[in-house]
């Protein structure tokens, strides 16, 4: 049942004012379960990310940084994929 108004999506707070969307995470996860290669990207961000929040804040920033930019990188070859196979 989707309401947009009444998102549930629990966090986890980090360190250093942080937080991770546990219901994002798992949404993800659920949603690319058959793509073993988005699988592993995803936990080894999410593992990357609890061990920056706890470790160094600097280093937080870059871990996100890149996770934006995987994960629209990611986006953009999905629509790609299926832009080519409409020509078809």
């Amino acid at each position: 049942m989707e309401d947009d108004d009444d998102v549930f999506d629990p966090m986890l707070r980090l360190p250093n004012g942080y937080s991770l969307l546990l219901g994002s995470l798992l949404e993800e996860i659920y949603i690319h379960s058959d793509d073993p290669a988005f699988i592993k990207d995803i936990t080894e961000m999410t593992y990357a990310t609890l061990y920056a929040a706890q470790t160094d804040v600097v280093q937080m920033k870059e871990l996100v940084e890149e996770a934006i930019i995987k994960q629209h990188m990611f986006d953009i070859d999905d629509e790609l994929k299926e832009l080519l196979e409409e020509d078809k």
